[in-house]
């Protein structure tokens, strides 16, 4: 990778791709219709033009019962470059369908949550590498590294190695637990109480960072002890008490060394700083109470929480396994408010994150040209997408509320193995949608469900751009199709022409990848297509 020698590496699921692209036992390799019941795999081969017209006239068929958002289009991370990943959802835009919003796994948008309620971005971010340059701790909370996320292991042993300790936390012996200075067992969905746990004893040691908490928080900000919400001042402004003057204040007035503790009377209305009600929810988790919710010794959580409020700083990056538990954002908003206490937010080494890389909303500082032209794109003529949370694809189905679910099209998802509750999908979900479609490269449980499989290109097949600032990675077919394989932007330019909407439709997958590097950006200065391709890759300017 450009201006990164050291990030050459391939992810598990990426090595196995050898042993799967070409094998005709495992790959869709012909369009596909249903024979027997749902469920039973029997399907029989049909042609391409067969599958999209009849597939057309039932799109249509619930459109006309029920209305354009009875007919939705579910995407999800099988694929993750543009077209593939957006060709199903643009189409509902053109159709005036139901696209369904699967931000955090089935919309539980656990870690985006509950890290955006402490942080204010979604799921906040942390470069590994720092890990390896700053951290005295490092903090593996959920996530096993070793066996999903390849790419970063080799900073966390790094940095073992330089003597930071690794805690890992998981219910289970992982790969990861091993390469780990110690591996803390906790009860699933015991996270929050861990937390809190160390949270009460931090700061019941008198271990907290108060000049973050006052100067970088809402630590400060006065909170009504009347209904529990902030103080508003003129013009709806936070507010904060000013020891020198006695009263209430506006939290930007210069000068004002606001405390975070204390009881105060603002104008009549009793009032507290917001971490006062923290320190009194906290004080609920005495280490005895802590342990007994997570299942870890009380001993351990006190070392823990001692060595991570010494290790100056200490880094925690979460992973997919809080997400796994009802409410799972309190685990998240739980775990980014200890790393706040400890004085650990903002500083080299600290932080507590659930994604990892460096990806820049604005790769160019300064930039005022867009990197890319996506306006074509994004034009769906007189249509909008229908969004709805995934989470509620279930009761849409049954209970067809907030919308009916009547026909549905699932693309890089294998759904029933991704979402919550098989059972009620199989029993209850789908006999209540009249059609189901599965375009993927794979014989997926969902697929052996649907009504019609479509075979899709692997990631070796087809043309496709991934926007992963500061790189843009350039996909080109590497091998011809196996089998009939099309691509997801062919299959709703077949479906597109056959309701009307081909004019929306018209660019070949290489067109329009073709269009959308913007020559006008500096991002892509000296950028020439043909010759990033054969790299497969192109590093903002600035990497170079």
């Amino acid at each position: 990778m450009p201006g990164r020698p050291d990030y050459a590496n391939a992810c598990l699921r990426s090595m196995s791709f050898i042993e799967r692209v070409q094998n005709e036992d495992l790959r869709v390799m012909y369009p596909m219709k249903r024979t027997g019941e749902r469920g039973s795999g029997e399907f029989e081969r049909i042609s391409w033009d067969q599958a999209m017209d009849e597939i057309a006239v039932r799109l249509e068929e619930s459109k006309e019962k029920y209305g354009p958002t009875a007919c939705s289009f579910y995407s999800f991370t099988g694929n993750q470059s543009k077209l593939a990943m957006q060709s199903a959802t643009r189409f509902a835009g053109c159709y005036g369908a139901t696209t369904w919003d699967i931000e955090g796994i089935m919309g539980d948008h656990g870690a985006s949550m509950g890290m955006k309620m402490v942080y204010g971005v979604i799921r906040g971010a942390h470069d590994t590498r720092d890990y390896e340059q700053n951290s005295n701790m490092v903090v593996i909370w959920g996530r096993n590294l070793a066996d999903t996320h390849t790419s970063e292991l080799r900073y966390i042993v790094r940095a073992r190695e330089r003597g930071a300790k690794i805690v890992y936390i998981d219910p289970r012996f992982s790969s990861t637990a091993t390469i780990a200075d110690q591996w803390i067992p906790i009860r699933p969905g015991g996270d929050s109480a861990l937390a809190l746990g160390m949270i009460n004893w931090i700061i019941a040691n008198d271990r907290h960072d108060k000049e973050f908490l006052a100067k970088h928080s809402c630590g400060s900000l006065l909170v009504r002890d009347d209904d529990g919400k902030y103080l508003r001042g003129e013009g709806d402004a936070y507010m904060v008490w000013d020891p020198a003057s006695g009263k209430a204040v506006p939290a930007d007035t210069e000068g004002v060394e606001a405390p975070i503790e204390g009881s105060f009377d603002a104008d009549g209305v009793a009032v507290k700083p917001a971490f006062v009600p923290l320190k009194e929810r906290a004080a609920e988790y005495p280490l005895e109470r802590a342990s007994e919710l997570s299942g870890v010794p009380v001993d351990v959580i006190e070392t823990f929480a001692r060595e991570y409020s010494e290790a100056k700083p200490a880094g925690i990056r979460m992973g997919q396994g809080m997400q796994r538990t009802y409410n799972s954002y309190q685990s998240f908003r739980t775990v980014a408010v200890l790393a706040a206490v400890a004085g650990y937010v903002g500083v080299h080494g600290g932080g507590a994150s659930h994604a990892g890389g460096t990806k820049a909303n604005k790769p160019v500082p300064g930039e005022t040209a867009p990197e890319f032209l996506y306006d074509e794109w994004a034009d769906t003529g007189e249509n909008t997408a229908n969004m709805v949370k995934s989470s509620l694809i279930y009761q849409c189905a049954v209970d067809h509320d907030p919308v009916r679910c009547d026909f549905i099209w699932f693309n890089v998802s294998n759904f029933l193995n991704q979402s919550p509750d098989a059972h009620r999908i199989i029993d209850e979900v789908f006999p209540n949608i009249s059609t189901i479609v599965v375009a993927d490269p794979w014989w997926t449980w969902t697929a052996k469900y649907a009504d019609y499989v479509l075979p899709a290109t692997s990631l070796w097949e087809y043309w496709d751009l991934y926007d992963r600032a500061p790189w843009v990675f350039l996909v080109k077919p590497a091998i011809e199709p196996l089998g009939e394989s099309k691509s997801d932007c062919e299959m709703m330019t077949m479906l597109a022409e056959r309701v009307g909407l081909g004019h929306l439709w018209s660019k070949t997958p290489e067109e329009w990848v073709r269009s959308w590097p913007n020559p006008e950006s500096s991002a892509f200065e000296g950028f020439d297509f043909d010759e990033a391709v054969k790299e497969g890759m192109w590093g903002m300017p600035h990497l170079r």
